[in-house]
């Protein structure tokens, strides 16, 4: 199946996750209120007090991992671009097979906040032109 025009429930994406980043809990059971978490992978959260738990550990590292949680076998890193009044406006996401990239995950995570650092400084304008 090709990903062109594909949507995916943000619970269990980093890129979703990264994009709730500024969401407090009671956003969060706002947000996901009526929501069924559809079991798409071995390890999607299966509501919203683990989905808060996931972006809790995401945004103290400074990026979302997602391992499984879309479909078996796929694993993602996945950070928050800011615009100038650190709103965030977009997310940076890499994924791949758990078989390549699982004992890469933290490296793939620090190069996409990385990436999305990068990001974020050049739309807001303080960063290099």
């Amino acid at each position: 199946m090709g990903w062109v025009g594909r949507t995916n429930p943000a619970y269990c994406t980093s890129v979703g996750q990264a994009l709730l980043f500024d969401h407090s809990r009671a956003e969060l059971d706002l947000l996901f209120d009526g929501v069924k978490f559809e079991r798409l992978g071995p390890n999607t959260a299966r509501n919203v007090r683990e989905l808060a738990a996931r972006i809790d550990a995401a945004r103290e590292r400074g990026f979302a991992i997602a391992d499984e949680e879309m479909e078996p076998g796929l694993v993602a890193a996945g950070a928050p671009v800011r615009d100038a009044h650190g709103r965030i406006v977009a997310a940076v996401n890499v994924s791949g097979p758990k078989f390549r990239l699982a004992d890469r995950l933290p490296e793939m995570g620090r190069e996409v906040a990385s990436a999305a650092a990068g990001l974020s400084a050049a739309i807001s304008g303080t960063g290099p032109a």
